[in-house]
């Protein structure tokens, strides 16, 4: 498990929590990852500020797939 914490500007200072967790399954490794602290967002730049952090995310996760398969 991994836990950290950062700021993205459209929050304006206010602090977002990135936990990732591996755990044993079927003979593998299941990897599971939640994004706390952006339903600070709020108003017109919510929609797009989530749209971005989702593209972020799976561009991340599609980089570490490359390597471990």
């Amino acid at each position: 498990r991994l836990v950290y914490t950062f700021s993205i500007k459209p929050l304006n200072g206010e602090m977002t929590t990135v936990i990732w967790t591996l755990e044993e399954s079927n003979g593998g490794t299941k990897l599971s990852l939640t994004h706390e602290g952006i339903e600070k967002a709020a108003g017109n730049a919510a929609m797009g500020l989530l749209t971005a952090l989702d593209a972020g995310w799976d561009k991340h996760l599609s980089g570490l797939r490359s390597v471990i398969t």
